[in-house]
């Protein structure tokens, strides 16, 4: 019976979902609106008139006052590089290998567990 209850529920959330995305997209649905009221056309044939173009003029600069042309500029001295210290330990390369070689060389990790129940209660009834 209360696996008919979670279906029918399941069912019933799914049949919501799907009217309320149906009735967002039906209320988006531009409506045709009233057309404008039309404007006065221009006339065909006939070009519109523009106003005649406005003229600056630019008076001519004294000689002294005459901007000089461009120097080629050099480019500014970068900062000379930072050297990155020297690794004490080598390179990662190195410091890898001697890693997998503690952890190869190393006590055996499987009796570990010996040494710890062994020391930790020597006197056990």
């Amino acid at each position: 019976m209360e696996q008919l209850l979670l279906i029918a529920i399941f069912l019933l959330v799914g049949l919501v979902n799907v009217l309320v995305r149906w009735l967002r997209q039906r209320s988006q649905v531009p409506r045709p609106e009233a057309e404008p009221p039309p404007g006065p056309e221009p006339a065909r044939g006939r070009r519109l008139e523009l106003p005649p173009a406005a003229r600056v003029i630019v008076p001519p600069l004294p000689p002294e006052a005459a901007v000089p042309a461009p120097r080629r500029m050099r480019p500014e001295a970068a900062p000379p590089a930072r050297r990155r210290p020297r690794p004490r330990l080598g390179s990662r390369a190195d410091v890898r290998r001697a890693i997998v070689t503690m952890t190869v060389l190393g006590p055996c990790r499987a009796r570990e567990h010996e040494v710890e129940v062994g020391t930790s209660s020597p006197a056990r009834t």
